[in-house]
């Protein structure tokens, strides 16, 4: 077999990036449509509306984020609607009601604008609002302190200066922190807390459920959706990746192998024909000097 396919090595280098390149990119994009053409043959007895979510979640958020919408949603559905997130940035809607997609929708995006924010109250007044928002939160995490269930909120660069002002401001007064306006706890502030971690725990008040759901209310906040159409372009995404992947290996052992064999002539006499072995600088048949 000699294939004959002549390139600099500058070129060689561009083809084999571009190569590699596809094949990752390519590999994630068939992996995505696999689970997306799964999720389309299960549950055929469901209408399906597929959702794109605004951000990326991981596995985590994506398991806790599916649980929290299902247990609400079967509080007015009961098993008659179903949420899947089957890839980071994708959602399927399994509902057996063909005209209450609009409103199920509805109810996620509802369900998914949480309100959380800090107030302030001095010797027993009422609570006092703070320029402190949900826009300051980076991202909240279920955890535990002294042997209770507790949310760890992580706060952005911005949300941490306007915290550790807040809290300088209001040394010896109660802080309470309120989800969808209900009190979760309000502990008295000692001193200006500059870590940028929030740490929230009543004492055995907050149950595993609870933690979870507004944890995962929270991180959910920020997303938005749109509906989308996914049967035909999955199906087409999918035979599209397989072709570039086979493509691309294709191209991937054409150049291994040429450049295989444009080492080997190095070593192969031009006089004679001979093929010397590897590191040989005169023919072993003619004697004529190897270039």
């Amino acid at each position: 077999m000699n294939i004959d396919i002549h390139f600099n090595l500058k070129t060689k280098i561009i083809l084999l990036l571009v190569c590699i390149t596809t094949i990752v990119f390519c590999s994630f994009k068939f992996f995505e449509c696999l689970n997306i053409q799964k999720a389309l043959n299960s549950n055929t007895e469901y209408n399906q509306t597929w959702l794109k979510i605004s951000d990326n979640l991981d596995k985590e958020k994506r398991s806790n984020f599916s649980n929290y919408l299902n247990n609400n949603l079967n509080l007015t559905y009961g098993e008659n609607v179903l949420v899947s997130i089957p890839t980071n940035n994708k959602m399927v809607v399994y509902s057996i009601f063909k005209t209450e997609s609009n409103n199920i929708i509805d109810m996620i995006k509802s369900l998914s604008s949480s309100q959380i924010n800090f107030r302030t109250n001095k010797n027993g007044e009422k609570w006092h609002p703070t320029n402190f928002s949900i826009e300051d939160i980076k991202e909240a995490n279920v955890t535990t302190s002294q042997g209770y269930w507790a949310i760890e909120l992580k706060l952005t660069k911005k949300g941490t200066k306007k915290f550790a002002d807040l809290t300088k401001s209001i040394i010896g007064e109660h802080l309470g922190i309120f989800h969808d306006n209900i009190l979760l706890t309000a502990p008295i502030v000692r001193e200006e807390i500059k870590s940028g971690t929030i740490l929230i725990s009543n004492d055995g008040g907050i149950s595993n459920n609870e933690a979870l759901n507004i944890v995962s209310s929270i991180n959910s906040s920020n997303l938005s959706y749109k509906t989308i159409s996914v049967d035909r372009f999955n199906i087409l995404t999918l035979c599209a990746s397989i072709i570039l992947i086979i493509t691309a290996l294709s191209i991937l052992v054409l150049l291994t192998i040429s450049t295989i064999q444009g080492f080997l002539n190095k070593f192969k006499c031009k006089k004679c024909g001979y093929t010397n072995k590897i590191g040989q600088k005169f023919c072993s048949k003619c004697g004529e000097k190897l270039k």
